[in-house]
């Protein structure tokens, strides 16, 4: 579902949202989703404070509507202040995790309603992985936001690409499964010139980034062959002359006593083998 920035009616909008669908099945909608319907911002955080309002956070990752979507991602949905953002993480860190049935976070829901900067740059460093995360349509944060410019001022816009393809470097230059990338999205959004090269300068540090781990991945490689090529193989016991067979290299043999106990015994009975004369 698409909201134009310059023409939102929240309450056509919740009335077609699926959290209203799901409310109407139960007839038991939660004070939660309630207020972050009516987007009662304090009247949330006041209710997060008390004794109820916190439990009924705390179970926030239960509940879910028919498209998997919680209460942080329908939030994220309505440009929520920071705070409120912190509030429901805080009652239920693990909310942050949950992606909906379409593959998305509730860091990909902000960055698709124009979210402020400080609720992006919350989401990301509380999930640093969701950034380079694509849902079901091959989507990452950052090329949902291109698609969405016109959320974004654009000086919002270039921070916001400042911020994903620092977060996540080596996805900058992926392309979703219609086989357009976040740069292309943006062009086509009609962006200006300013995030273009935002952009353009984000894809040039992935490339020298993935150039410099390539040359890694060889470098070590070659190390490994050349240490493998140096390093002395020990003959097995195999390979030794058979009347050396049986006995256990890996014991020390006093050979020396041996050879001594040889002599003495040649010496005793030298005379047994000195031949006799014609």
């Amino acid at each position: 579902m698409s909201v134009t920035k310059e023409n939102i009616d929240v309450h056509s909008f919740l009335s077609r949202s699926p959290w209203a669908v799901e409310a109407a099945k139960t007839n038991q909608p939660t004070q939660l989703v309630t207020l972050i319907s009516n987007r009662r911002w304090n009247g949330l955080v006041l209710y997060i404070s008390t004794k109820h309002g916190s439990l009924d956070a705390s179970k926030a990752i239960e509940q879910v509507n028919e498209k998997g979507q919680n209460p942080l991602h329908f939030a994220c949905l309505l440009s929520p202040p920071v705070f409120v953002v912190a509030d429901l993480v805080r009652e239920c860190p693990e909310i942050v995790f949950q992606l909906d049935l379409s593959g998305q976070s509730a860091l990909h829901a902000a960055v698709s309603s124009g979210s402020s900067l400080s609720v992006i740059q919350f989401l990301t460093t509380k999930n640093p992985l969701a950034a380079s995360l694509s849902d079901i349509n091959g989507k990452t944060p950052l090329i949902l936001a291109c698609e969405n410019c016109n959320f974004f001022n654009d000086g919002h816009l270039v921070q916001v690409v400042k911020l994903l393809s620092q977060a996540s470097p080596l996805t900058v230059d992926k392309e979703d499964f219609d086989g357009m990338s976040a740069l292309e999205h943006a062009i086509c959004g009609g962006v200006t010139k300013d995030v273009v090269k935002t952009l353009q300068k984000a894809l040039a540090n992935a490339w020298d980034k993935r150039k410099e781990e390539k040359e890694e991945i060889s470098r070590v490689v070659f190390l490994k062959s050349q240490a493998s090529k140096n390093e002395k193989v020990l003959p097995s016991n195999k390979s030794l002359p058979p009347i050396y067979q049986e006995v256990n290299i890996s014991k020390k043999v006093n050979l020396t006593k041996a050879n001594k106990m040889s002599s003495s015994f040649l010496r005793r009975n030298r005379g047994a083998f000195v031949p006799k004369a014609a």
